[in-house]
């Protein structure tokens, strides 16, 4: 099972199946536990603990809970005994298979490649709708999932990140999308700048280098760091030295002028 196209599923799914907002959340926090449980036929949490992620009264837990059932999104069985869990279970969204719609996609991504590299037309990145996009699937499923590492270094999703964040993902920027997105992510909390902003900020600077793999990424960031270095005086180092400067690093917006703007 994968995570991301459970998500991108159920965010479709909401589109033309309106939810309240506590229904959605818990409907998040369930997906995250049965992700971290590896995706068993059914997983027993407290009640108490499921409220508390979700941030709901006791009521509004009910509530939502009911209303995923009604839409035959999740099961529940009440526990026999007074201090036992109850057990959930997930009913998953089918995932159409990558390859059954390669060619629109292929070429959608294309066409989507070319306007960043030419930098013209909108002035945003060029979104495409979440209910014509296919996630791909991990390169390497040894790899840690981008959202779990998002969600335990920079902090919960809004809805307007989560969009965003899927788009990077999925909107064909990268080869290896599932891999920058990574280092990104890495490199923002590896230098205590831990916000989206940041993120997108290495994404454009990615975007700007033509970075498209995991290996271009840390090429780029080897071959900045190298020629910083040469750069800096025995007094100083690496990062202290660009700082005094006023130079920017590697994963700093690239100056207007030499490589223009390019929005989200």
């Amino acid at each position: 099972m994968n995570y991301l196209e459970q998500i991108v599923a159920f965010h479709r799914w909401k589109e033309v199946n309106p939810l309240p907002a506590s229904a959605i959340a818990l409907w998040y926090e369930l997906m995250a536990i049965c992700n971290k449980a590896g995706w068993p036929q059914e997983f027993t949490v407290p009640n108490a603990v499921l409220q508390s992620y979700a941030g709901l009264s006791r009521k509004e837990f009910e509530r939502a809970r009911q209303q995923l059932i009604d839409l035959g999104l999740i099961t529940y069985k009440k526990a026999t005994r007074v201090n036992q869990a109850g057990k959930y279970s997930i009913n998953y969204f089918p995932i159409v298979q990558k390859g059954q719609r390669e060619g629109q996609q292929e070429g959608q991504q294309q066409g989507q490649r070319e306007e960043h590299r030419r930098g013209t037309g909108r002035g945003t990145l060029y979104k495409q709708k979440l209910n014509n996009i296919l996630l791909p699937h991990p390169v390497h499923a040894s790899e840690v999932d981008p959202v779990l590492l998002y969600q335990q270094e920079i902090g919960p999703f809004t809805d307007v990140i989560r969009d965003d964040f899927l788009d990077w993902l999925d909107g064909g920027y990268f080869d290896e999308p599932n891999l920058i997105m990574i280092e990104a992510i890495k490199e923002a909390a590896v230098h205590e700048k831990r916000s989206w902003a940041y993120i997108v900020t290495v994404l454009r600077r990615c975007l700007q280098q033509n970075v498209r793999t995991l290996e271009q990424f840390r090429q780029a960031k080897a071959e900045f760091e190298k020629t910083k270095a040469a750069k800096v005086t025995p007094i100083h180092s690496g990062r202290r030295q660009a700082a005094a400067n006023g130079e920017p690093t590697w994963q700093d917006d690239p100056p207007k002028s030499h490589y223009g703007r390019l929005e989200v």
